[in-house]
């Protein structure tokens, strides 16, 4: 799933993390919710596959714990977005009508809460093999060691500057505007 700006209206209202790796909680009840809804419109499922499947997809970077998951999923059936069915020990949820209307209502979000999954799972890729071989880690996420060194740089600069004047801040971001239109002009040259 990809998150894509232009199908965004101005309803959706899409959390943007400064550092998604940081400690606490990763994602708030209502995104765990639409990730649930999301894994649940692909099929039946019990909790443990949707815990591990958002560990597959973010590449361990997020594998909610019991305590979070499964009152989420509590939460699904209690709004009417998820039935449940016990097969054995096991409980299987299902979205219904009703949880695909809610899933339908936020997919700019979804898309983006799945973008932000994806990002982590290459970012975790990138750790673990950067200090063995910045190639193959260049190799395994698709990222160009410089393109890496570059966003590090970016966010660095931008702590520095976080308490520079406010004509300083404002030649920053003329800067940064300027060259985030060139990016967008050349991802609309090459489509």
């Amino acid at each position: 799933m990809t998150c894509d700006s232009k199908s965004m209206n101005s309803q959706d209202t899409i959390r943007l993390r400064a550092d998604p790796f940081g400690r606490g909680r990763k994602f708030d009840a209502h995104e765990l919710d639409l990730m649930l809804a999301s894994l649940l419109k692909q099929g039946s499922r019990h909790g443990y596959q949707l815990r591990k499947e958002l560990a597959r997809l973010s590449k361990g970077f997020y594998e909610p714990s019991s305590g979070v998951l499964y009152p989420a999923l509590a939460r699904l059936e209690a709004d009417g977005h998820a039935s449940v069915r016990a097969q054995g020990n096991r409980k299987y949820y299902q979205l219904t009508p009703q949880g695909k209307a809610f899933l339908e209502a936020h997919q700019a979000e979804t898309d983006h809460l799945f973008a932000v999954l994806a990002h982590a799972a290459r970012k975790m890729v990138w750790l673990r093999q950067a200090e063995v071989d910045e190639h193959l880690a260049s190799a395994e996420t698709g990222w160009l060691p410089e393109f890496v060194a570059i966003r590090r740089e970016l966010k660095q600069m931008m702590l520095t500057h976080s308490d520079a004047s406010f004509a300083q801040q404002r030649r920053v971001v003329t800067i940064l505007k300027r060259a985030l239109n060139e990016i967008r002009a050349s991802e609309t040259d090459q489509e």
